[in-house]
């Protein structure tokens, strides 16, 4: 009996730290500098809150791109509303795409966050998110996010002549 109780102690409580803190839901991976249009309303309206638990979503909506960079990047990353009253945040976090992992980039602003420039981390795998903070209506909509700069090469073809 008591080997039952411990057993069910330990699976309950593996599951209430695993539950713990959210995962994100990718909203779409880049893999090329330029422009891409989106909308947050909805998305991963469970991921608050983000930046290792320092910044509170709205809770309206926050979408999160996944991108991979190399060991010499320069990339910049911007974010522009082009909904009424939505003013985005922009914020970079390293792996895994949880509210639990620290900022990189936190870049709290109006119409308009960043340009902010990444540099100096190590080659791997980002996460860049776009949500707003503030309580004010609509706290979420449309955006503009850019990215400039290197994004590591990828092989596309190879023959052998």
């Amino acid at each position: 009996m008591n080997k039952i109780v411990q057993m069910s102690c330990a699976v309950a409580l593996a599951s209430l730290s695993a539950g713990a803190f959210a995962q994100c839901s990718v909203t779409s991976t880049i893999s090329a500098v330029g422009s891409v249009a989106g909308n947050t309303c909805g998305h991963n309206a469970g991921f608050t809150p983000i930046c290792g638990g320092t910044d509170s979503t709205n809770n309206k909506g926050l979408d999160a791109f996944q991108v991979t960079v190399g060991a010499s990047q320069n990339f910049t990353i911007t974010v522009t509303s082009t909904t009424a009253n939505f003013n985005p945040e922009l914020a970079v976090i390293g792996s895994p795409c949880a509210t639990t992992t620290n900022c990189i980039i936190d870049d709290t602003a109006g119409a308009t966050a960043g340009p902010d420039t990444f540099s100096g981390q190590p080659a791997g795998t980002y996460f860049i998110l776009v949500t707003d903070l503030n309580a004010e209506a609509p706290g979420c909509g449309d955006y503009n996010l850019v990215t400039a700069g290197t994004l590591p090469v990828k092989l596309q073809d190879f023959s052998v002549n």
